[in-house]
């Protein structure tokens, strides 16, 4: 089913670890809904995350996720491989819409032009994109590289992390624009983004609450991740 992200019953264990860090998730996200899960712990975020994405397997429970051509997994850090732009926003295994001005345009609404200048154009390889760009350019590279694949999910572990709060929201929107459904593994804030917040609490609880009506809490503890 390629509508739906759902969690049965899924209990998530740190690699190596027996005690549980969350338990009995039970979660069914459909195309259409922006969900944030936050927590007071990265780590928790961070198991989730690899679980949603298959990179560990130390849960237990059951997840069914759409086909891997219409889901997209977001690190708090993309890797940029050798080679060129083209590359770095295109996956192989991937069909996109888009050609050359289209590609151009995404890299333009999300103010990737200087990019595509200190690149020499999508064509021009490169050995190591850390010569020339900025961790935050590196990811708005990667944020590219989704908007491209066009995913019914995009998944994101600490999307707002090394971006500012204007390009935090640029991101959004534009997700929202092109009909990608997202899950953003972040902070307890701009709670207008999203439909509903799963808390992930300490003692292996958790929480789905409707995002409408939730209170803001005090902005120093919503720093900047």
């Amino acid at each position: 089913d390629n509508t739906r992200l759902r969690f049965e019953n899924v209990t998530f264990y740190a690699r190596g670890q027996e005690i549980p860090l969350i338990q009995n998730f039970s979660v069914d996200i459909r195309v259409g809904t922006r969900v944030l899960v936050c927590s007071a712990s990265k780590n928790n975020l961070q198991v989730v995350f690899n679980t949603t994405a298959g990179i560990d397997h130390q849960s237990c429970g059951r997840l069914h996720r759409p086909p891997l051509n219409q889901i997209y997994f977001l690190p708090e850090k993309p890797y940029l491989a050798p080679g060129t732009l083209r590359e770095a926003l295109m996956h192989p295994d991937w069909i996109t819409p888009f050609d050359d001005k289209g590609i151009v345009l995404v890299l333009h609404k999300l103010g990737l032009e200087p990019v595509l200048a200190m690149a020499g154009g999508l064509d021009t390889p490169h050995n190591d994109w850390n010569h020339f760009l900025s961790i935050s350019e590196q990811k708005m590279v990667g944020i590219a590289r989704m908007l491209l694949a066009c995913p019914h999910f995009a998944v994101m572990l600490r999307l707002r992390s090394s971006l500012s709060e204007s390009k935090f929201e640029l991101v959004l929107s534009l997700l929202q624009e092109s009909g990608i459904s997202y899950v953003n593994m972040g902070k307890y804030e701009h709670l207008e983004c999203y439909d509903a917040v799963i808390e992930l609490h300490e003692d292996g609880s958790w929480q789905w609450q409707n995002a409408r009506g939730l209170p803001i809490r005090n902005k120093q503890a919503s720093n900047e991740e």
